[in-house]
């Protein structure tokens, strides 16, 4: 009887050994790591597929992920195991079994909206105003940026009152000897924009970066809010910068200017908005620059695509956006599998990857993505769809 007390003694502070449990805190910056990578690929892909949706000139589709969630939960249970004293016992009831029960799990989920509201619309289809502009290009280089939003320039003789419009579209010169503008434009301004109209925008586009072109934020007045909607020639098209006390206006850094600057000066406090530009052969011109809307943007892409010059260097003016895009064309988007993909997608039975090397692309897409959550109101992630199923 005592030998039986002394084994019960033993096997109780065991069995409260294996009842013992440790807590750990739960290890999630590798599962928020991995939904930050995740939800940006989704973004970059999104934005690839829209960019050869234009090239189709099919439509494009834009969805909002609105949450990404996840968990993980682990369970260990131990039982205590089945002792019984006494005479007679049988040979299983010497064996003293612990049942054990492990359970792990992970989970994750996502919700999304497709954007479809009128007010998003309206934003894609609307010109970028100069408030979003003076944003891009404090964060990025400029002839990044105004390649992109910019779709023309007009240009007016003061003088004469002749007015010419230089489009930034590749396709719009009409023989490759205009390429020779890019360089040696002088003269040649306003004779041959009908048939170089690119090269010409190229030419003014350096001459205007080199003297400092850019855009800051400028303090609203009551003045300035009633024409906050001007249109697609340069000025703001809603009134969220009157609202939050600042809009955009295009002027001349001097700090970033390899000559003389032209009016306005950034951080003139002056109400001079015209754009001017004085050329050796042809006099002092004004310019209108006209701003392309996000969905343009994602349009110009789609024709670039298709067709654009192979190297885009010659075409930038100054050192730091030479640097970014190196000898690659503007739009480094390779048809194929590609290896060391920055973004790809299938697509009407092709492949398409932005390379990894591709710093320049990878800005570009980071642009449109920056459009597109601008015009993103609340009401939008917050949307619910319906749908019905019946068998009639």
């Amino acid at each position: 009887m005592f030998k039986k007390l002394d084994f019960a003694s033993r096997i109780v502070p065991l069995s409260f050994l294996l009842l013992a449990s440790c807590a750990a805190v739960d290890q999630f910056g590798e599962r928020i790591y991995d939904g930050n990578r995740n939800s940006q690929l989704a973004q970059n892909q999104e934005t690839l597929v829209n960019i050869v949706r234009s090239s189709h000139l099919q439509p494009l589709n834009f969805v909002a992920i609105t949450q990404v969630s996840g968990g993980q939960t682990e369970s260990l249970n131990t039982g205590l195991p089945t002792v019984t004293f006494g005479p007679l016992q049988t040979v299983a009831q010497h064996q003293y079994q612990i049942s054990n029960s492990v359970q792990s799990g992970v989970s994750g989920n996502y919700q999304s909206a497709p954007l479809v509201s009128t007010q998003f619309s309206t934003g894609m289809l609307s010109p970028i105003d100069l408030k979003t502009v003076a944003f891009l290009v404090g964060a990025y280089p400029r002839e990044p940026v105004f390649f992109s939003i910019v779709e023309s320039i007009y240009v007016r003789r003061k003088t004469t009152g002749e007015l010419v419009r230089l489009v930034n579209d590749p396709s719009r010169d009409q023989d490759n000897t205009c390429l020779e503008l890019i360089g040696h434009g002088e003269g040649k301004l306003l004779s041959e924009a009908k048939r170089c109209s690119f090269s010409l925008f190229v030419n003014l586009m350096g001459r205007l970066t080199n003297v400092g072109l850019t855009a800051e934020l400028q303090k609203s007045t009551s003045a300035d809010k009633p024409a906050a909607a001007k249109g697609a020639k340069g000025a703001a098209t809603s009134s969220d910068g009157a609202s939050a006390g600042f809009h955009g206006r295009f002027c001349f850094d001097p700090t970033r200017s390899l000559g003389v600057a032209f009016r306005p000066l950034c951080g003139d406090q002056s109400k001079t908005v015209q754009l001017t530009y004085r050329f050796a052969d042809v006099g002092e011109v004004e310019l209108l620059l006209s701003l392309r809307s996000p969905i343009g943007v994602f349009n110009y892409f789609g024709r670039l695509l298709n067709n654009q010059p192979l190297s885009w260097r010659n075409f930038y003016f100054t050192n730091q956006a030479r640097d970014l895009i190196q000898d690659e064309p503007f739009l480094n988007i390779v048809r194929g599998h590609g290896l060391g993909c920055f973004a790809s997608i299938p697509y009407a039975g092709e492949s398409f990857c932005v390379p990894e090397s591709s710093k320049h692309t990878a800005l570009l897409l980071t642009l449109l993505l920056h459009l597109r959550n601008l015009n993103i109101q609340p009401s939008d992630l917050n949307s619910a769809f319906t749908v019905r199923l019946s068998n009639s």
